[in-house]
């Protein structure tokens, strides 16, 4: 048994009078046992004297008194951790530890602390136990000066004081068996686990948990990560998530939510219990994470000022303070209920995906809403046009031409911010239809690749000098998220992260990219047959020329790519940023351990140090950009598609996910050249990790 501070298979009677846990001692390893405290009798010469303790002369009553027990009793058991850390290897504080201690006195090392006398006169007064040993300033000193007459006082005496508190002692850890006492050994069984009963309804929890879990009120960073600590004491390290919601807007909506659904939640309290629980960082400035629902969030608030500087050109101060009503009420709309009222279908053209991102101009590209009529109306998406029509018409009874103009730009500006950020959650929406339901429908032969390019690393020190500081070039790396779902399991990741000291971001590096990606999934998979990319719509991703390489990708790595769906702009790429994050916090961890990172390779020795991250592998690479041969091609409007699906070469294209039948682009109408193998150069090597696949919970993860 390995010697650590603290072991859970070890219980002794101190752990109800300490903040720490039984276990062992590295001073003496070989002590694996709870022994009872009449054997143990250790010389305390040498550690009597350098705190000139003179009214203690055995082991077990230093440590006894230690804890505020001042009666000898022999059934009392301790584990090596309790016995050393209260016993001969116990250390005095460097400040004064009487309870009414003011001031900047501190004690005197080489005058005798807290006596027995003392230690139980503190703890009578004032409810607090310091330990005989402890320091004193002269001033406490001389206010317990009083004691010294009494300082021998009886072991008797002070067990009739010390009656009250044996009774906080909990009955298990007393020795009733009088058998075990006479024992030579002295050693006691192991603690049986207590089994507690959850009286708490399950589907209940369930029920609260999936619609606090929803990934509409929370986003991962791929920049901090935080400890996740189980009732087990197992700590797992886990990506910062961001709560965008306050808990008891949550909670309202959670109770509205339930209504609807003719649900019987957990109490309030329970359910903000729960959130406190499940801990996420609150950020009020959401730029950087999602910089449409930033933009139109501040937008609102410009509509607001943009109101109250109207009252000083004599508008109406009721008629003002009637539309700022409802721009409050809708900016709550928008962040909270809104994107739960977005359905497939529905009766509220501002709710129906269908109606919403269907293009009037190509029947290919729409989905017609012939089993529903639209003759609901929100009254809440209202509020959008009833503000825009107030406040346009108060801008117009200003009588300055010049202020007139600047109210009407802003708030024009404004306006459609707010516009983009409502069509951006019903986008989003759509869009991570396409994840869901390729997530639920993976088969062992088939796998998901989300791709995205880190945030440059820059360069870090163990010890960095201002001229290192200034002027760093940063380190390009790419993450590649491979999700599988082997036979009889849940999903599983591999992630995949190529390396370079530097690299240009264009299509032609991801096209290589995702041949060697797709090489090595070939190696280490090879029941895999079927890919389905996903990434964000940068222009490296979002290319004509990547789709056609594509095609020879296929043929060369013997893996089909089936689709390449793109996520809605600053969302959908929460597997990256996850990984992104584990992998930040390791090398950040590297460095402190006395190591640099100013390079490719360092960078790959910091991610699989030790254990590694679990599921990701490195490769150091470089760009052979002389093998690229697809410069231009004839198809149009590239941007306007974000789901694609390939037939043989050829392209199916849509707008927005499921909505159409598609549009076929031929290869050979568009295509000016093609593409060969591509020139990705590899260093050093992809090596797997001791844990080879990382789990995901569940498909909203």
């Amino acid at each position: 048994m390995a010697a650590t501070s603290t072991d859970t298979s070890l219980v002794c009677s101190f752990s109800a009078f300490t903040n720490t846990k039984c276990g062992l001692t590295p001073y003496f390893p070989k002590e694996t046992k709870v022994l009872l405290l009449k054997y143990c009798q250790r010389n305390l010469k040498s550690h009597l004297s350098s705190y000139y303790i003179d009214d203690i002369s055995t082991e077990y009553n230093l440590i006894c008194h230690r804890v505020g027990i001042f009666a000898e009793i022999d059934s009392y058991s301790v584990c090596p951790y309790h016995r050393y850390s209260l016993g001969v290897y116990w250390k005095r504080l460097s400040k004064c530890t009487h309870p009414e201690h003011t001031g900047k006195g501190k004690p005197e090392g080489n005058r005798q602390g807290v006596t027995v006398a003392a230690s139980l006169h503190l703890l009578q007064k004032f409810g607090c136990v310091i330990p005989v040993g402890s320091g004193l300033c002269v001033k406490c000193r001389k206010s317990l000066s009083w004691l010294q007459a009494g300082e021998q006082t009886s072991v008797s005496s002070l067990e009739l004081q010390n009656a009250v508190l044996v009774k906080k002692m909990k009955k298990d850890i007393f020795l009733s068996d009088e058998t075990l006492q006479n024992t030579k050994s002295g050693s006691l069984p192991l603690k049986k686990e207590l089994s507690h009963r959850n009286r708490m309804d399950e589907v209940k929890l369930d029920h609260a948990l999936s619609f606090f879990l929803n990934p509409d009120f929370q986003q991962i960073c791929s920049y901090e990560t935080k400890m996740l600590e189980f009732d087990n004491g197992e700590v797992v390290t886990i990506p910062q998530i961001v709560r965008t919601t306050c808990h008891s807007l949550l909670i309202d909506m959670y109770a509205s939510y339930c209504n609807e659904e003719h649900f019987n939640p957990l109490s309030k309290s329970t359910q903000f219990k729960l959130l406190a629980t499940c801990a996420a960082a609150k950020r009020s400035n959401l730029s950087g994470l999602d910089n449409i629902a930033a933009d139109g969030a501040a937008s609102m608030d410009n509509i607001i000022a943009t109101l109250q500087k109207l009252q000083e050109h004599d508008i109406s101060k009721d008629e003002l303070e009637e539309t700022t009503s409802d721009v409050k009420a809708l900016k709550l709309y928008m962040k909270t209920m809104y994107k739960f009222d977005i359905k497939k279908t529905s009766h509220c053209k501002d709710h129906c995906i269908n109606f919403a991102l269907s293009n009037t101009k190509d029947i290919l590209l729409q989905e017609a809403c012939t089993d529903h009529s639209h003759d609901d109306v929100c009254n809440s998406c209202n509020l959008l046009g009833n503000v825009t029509e107030q406040i346009f018409k108060s801008v117009q009874k200003v009588s300055d031409e010049e202020s007139r103009d600047d109210l009407y730009t802003t708030t024009t500006i404004d306006i459609n911010n707010v516009k983009q950020w409502k069509a951006h959650q019903l986008r989003t929406k759509n869009q991570d239809e396409a994840r869901l339901k390729l997530m639920e429908s993976l088969e062992p032969h088939k796998l998901l690749l989300v791709m995205d390019w880190a945030m440059k690393f820059l360069p870090m020190h163990y010890r960095e000098k201002q001229s290192d500081f200034f002027g760093q070039k940063g380190l390009n790396w790419h993450v590649s998220v491979a999700i599988v779902k082997p036979e009889n399991t849940t999903l599983q990741h591999k992630t995949y992260v190529h390396l370079f000291d530097g690299v240009r971001q264009d299509w032609f590096a991801v096209a290589s990219i995702i041949e060697n990606t797709l090489m090595t999934i070939k190696k280490q998979m090879p029941n895999i047959e079927e890919v389905f990319l996903r990434s964000d719509n940068a222009g490296c991703y979002h290319c004509g020329c990547l789709w056609f390489s594509l095609y020879g990708i296929s043929q060369r790595t013997g893996l089909k790519i089936l689709r390449y769906d793109y996520s809605e702009a600053q969302s959908g790429k929460s597997f990256c940023d996850a990984k992104i994050a584990h992998m930040r916090s390791k090398m950040k961890m590297f460095v402190s351990s006395g190591n640099n990172i100013s390079s490719a390779e360092e960078m790959q020795a910091a991610i699989m140090s030790g254990a590694g991250v679990t599921g990701c592998q490195c490769a150091v690479a470089e760009m052979d950009t002389s093998k690229q041969e697809m410069t231009s091609h004839r198809f149009k409007g590239v941007n306007s598609f974000s789901n694609l699906e390939f037939e043989d070469g050829d392209i199916l294209v849509w707008n927005s996910y499921n909505i159409g039948i598609g549009k076929k682009i031929p290869r050979s109408s568009v295509l000016r050249q093609e593409q060969g193998e591509t020139g990705l150069n590899v260093i050093n090597d992809f090596s797997e990790p001791s844990a080879t696949y990382g789990a995901l919970k569940s498909k909203d993860t």
